[in-house]
């Protein structure tokens, strides 16, 4: 309910989120693990992607689709230099 009305809280964790996540991608990106590109677009497009698995009003049990697991390795695969 608290994200579907944006309250402040829901708000302000997702922007935690996208905060943590950018600056992972950043310095993953800094080290040369990560492959070079906009860590902002990144960032969203990883999140996009997890939405199902980590926005408790998105999660669908009866869904087909990969395992968190699986999606975090794609994810991942992705991202590597």
């Amino acid at each position: 309910m608290a994200v579907r009305e944006n309250w402040a809280v829901a708000l302000s964790y997702a922007d935690q989120i996208r905060v943590l996540v950018r600056a992972t991608i950043a310095a993953g990106q800094a080290s040369g693990e990560l492959r070079p590109g906009c860590a902002k677009a990144m960032t969203c497009c990883l999140l996009e992607a997890m939405e199902g698995y980590l926005n408790p009003s998105r999660i669908d049990t009866a869904a087909v689709r990969p395992t968190f697991d699986e999606m975090m390795g794609f994810c991942t695969g992705a991202l590597r230099h």
